[in-house]
């Protein structure tokens, strides 16, 4: 599996992260951080819930911004292009994802696979 072949960052959400760790009842609330050199960083998209980013020193909850939802298509995908270019710019992971999170409403404001706008990710 991909997963242990040793990767920086993966972006499940939380049913593909449970397939992942072969655990259907992950709970946010109580996960801890990663103790396994195989993967770097793990950022996991909540729904409604947020995002949690899991690494082997720390873990931190990134709340869902309060907005009008019209799709959820290209959600994760955006966050993740976000914590991409972020990383890209010399930013920490820590920083990168609080930046990227700002793709996430902009996703969901549009209709179907409508891409996120730059100038709604504030």
């Amino acid at each position: 599996m991909v997963i242990d072949e040793g990767l920086f960052l993966i972006k499940p959400n939380l049913k593909e992260m449970g397939i992942l760790a072969k655990n259907d009842n992950i709970n946010i609330k109580t996960e801890k951080p990663s103790k396994s050199n195989k993967c770097k960083a793990v950022v996991i998209s909540l729904g409604a819930d947020g995002a949690l980013l899991v690494t082997e020193k720390f873990s931190e909850h990134y709340l869902a911004p309060k907005t009008v939802l019209k799709s959820t298509v290209g959600a994760g995908d955006s966050m993740l292009a976000g914590v991409v270019l972020k990383l890209s710019e010399d930013k920490n992971l820590q920083n990168a994802v609080r930046h990227a999170w700002h793709a996430v409403p902009a996703a969901t404001i549009n209709l179907g696979t409508s891409l996120c706008k730059k100038e709604d990710a504030v």
